[in-house]
């Protein structure tokens, strides 16, 4: 029954998917200058921040504030958080309990934008 339920969900989702382009919006990274930056969320001692990467994927040690409430807070290190459009897939998730659900084909903040819709959410009001 719990199937039945996560299948429906599936083909729902693939349909609403399918009516994007196969495209979501998600939250990025920025320089202050407008450039996309390779990044990743990830928990630290002081909440979820954003892990700066290098060509290869791999930590440059700068980390920024995620969300933060002024534009300031991130800018100072030379970052800003914008939206991007990124290419999508429906996923299956939960084992005995299963659900479906639109995710990132890469992992949030890594994969190139297709689109970008605003590289600074605090100038463009988001």
């Amino acid at each position: 029954m719990k199937q039945e339920r996560a299948d429906r969900m599936f083909d729902a989702l693939q349909e609403q998917l399918n009516n994007s382009d196969g495209l979501i919006q998600t939250i990025a990274l920025f320089t202050t200058e407008g450039e996309w930056v390779p990044a990743k969320m990830v928990s630290s001692q002081y909440g979820t921040s954003w892990m700066v990467l290098n060509e290869n994927g791999k930590s440059t040690g700068v980390f920024v504030p995620f969300r933060s409430k002024k534009r300031e807070t991130q800018a100072k290190r030379g970052f800003v958080e914008g939206f991007v459009k990124v290419t999508a897939m429906v996923a299956y998730s939960g084992g005995f309990s299963p659900t479906a659900s639109i995710v990132s084909a890469k992992e949030v903040g890594t994969g190139k934008p297709v689109t970008i819709v605003s590289t600074d959410r605090f100038q463009d009001g988001l």
